[in-house]
């Protein structure tokens, strides 16, 4: 019996016998915590702003062991990971710049008006 794209599912690795799993219909196919809609993407973003594990694992509903896990799995593929986010933090700036939304516009001139009030 074959499988279709939507019933691939890896796990990739365990840690503390938590799985990270990566599947291609769910987020993208980014290493998510199994069980749960949640990237190691999003665990790292959030650490890296400053805040702690329990408070990651509040903010999502996680356990302690689930974000270490995101986390520990992070530091095994870090330079990876770092590119991805990288490559996504590049695409958002270009679909920004190409916005020509009444918003967008809004927005950019009020930017540039604030970094003109600075250079004063």
């Amino acid at each position: 019996m074959s499988q279709s794209i939507f019933e691939v599912r890896l796990v990739l690795s365990v840690y503390s016998g938590v799985h990270i799993t990566k599947d291609p219909a769910v987020c993208g196919g980014l290493p998510i915590i199994n069980g749960h809609r949640i990237t190691v993407h999003d665990i790292v973003a959030r650490r890296q702003l400053g805040e702690s594990v329990n408070e990651i694992a509040e903010g999502y509903g996680l356990t302690h062991d689930e974000v270490a896990a995101a986390l520990a799995y992070y530091t095994d593929h870090k330079a990876a990971i770092d590119q991805e986010i990288a490559d996504d933090e590049g695409e958002i700036r270009r679909r920004a710049a190409a916005d020509t939304s009444p918003g967008m516009v809004r927005v950019r001139e009020r930017l540039k008006a604030l970094k003109h009030r600075e250079k004063r």
